[in-house]
């Protein structure tokens, strides 16, 4: 569109269609300045927030610098993690016109999510697991008490 835009000032190029130069124009100008620009994947952001100011943005971190001076045993953060025992994709060798190549297997993937969470002031809560099953071995329970919920996830706290 930058292209468009300078062209649109004065100067029509027959070879583009609407004075839009095509996707192979792009590639070629790319081609030839390699060592300055390239393809990126681009990640969504809404308008809202590409609009913040650096006043907001200052003023943000000067509440929250206050907010935690205040009271640094009772502002909490969590992160969690997901751990995927997926065996993965292997190639294999299939007659020719064999549609759905699978491979049988007793589990195909599961998914373990672990959660820490720590105060500002530097306390640490035991990590809590949370498994995605109705039925789990012994071992998965030693050493934390377990809880069910409606959906049957079992969550395991550590504690320890």
């Amino acid at each position: 569109m930058m292209a468009k835009c300078f062209l649109e000032k004065g100067r029509i190029v027959p070879q583009f269609i609407n004075n839009l130069p095509g996707k192979d124009w792009a590639l070629s100008v790319l081609k030839r300045h390699k060592n300055s620009y390239g393809q990126r994947l681009v990640t969504n952001i809404e308008k809202a927030r590409a609009t913040v100011s650096k006043e907001t943005v200052n003023n943000y971190f000067t509440n929250l610098e206050q907010t935690l001076k205040e009271i640094p045993s009772n502002i909490f953060n969590y992160d969690e993690t997901n751990v995927s025992d997926d065996p993965g994709k292997k190639w294999g060798i299939y007659r020719r016109g064999v549609k759905y190549p699978e491979k049988i297997c007793n589990h195909s993937k599961s998914a373990t999510t672990i959660m820490v969470c720590r105060s500002v002031d530097g306390t640490l809560l035991p990590p809590c697991i949370i498994y995605k099953s109705i039925h789990l071995y012994d071992t998965w329970k030693q050493g934390g008490a377990v809880v069910s919920d409606d959906v049957g996830t079992i969550v395991q706290i550590v504690d320890g």
